[in-house]
């Protein structure tokens, strides 16, 4: 994962990216993902998201926790 092409980390499995397009209202991307190696992406679109978080509160907490890290590591 890159942002302004400085690498802030890899990605594994189980992973996720886009979470912070697809909650914001204009779905601005925030950061670049490149794949170093065939792999299998599943897609969900902004409002499937935000139905599943409101009925998984323990994977919203997950993704909220997720996006404070991505952040503070970003401002490094």
């Amino acid at each position: 994962m890159t942002v302004g092409g400085r690498d802030i980390r890899k990605l594994g499995v189980g992973d996720w990216f886009g979470e912070m397009a697809l909650l914001q209202a204009a779905g601005r991307r925030t950061a670049t993902v490149t794949a170093d190696t065939d792999l299998r992406c599943v897609g969900m679109t902004s409002w499937a998201f935000k139905s599943f978080l409101a009925g998984h509160p323990e994977a919203a907490w997950q993704v909220i926790e997720t996006m404070a890290q991505r952040e503070a590591a970003t401002a490094e």
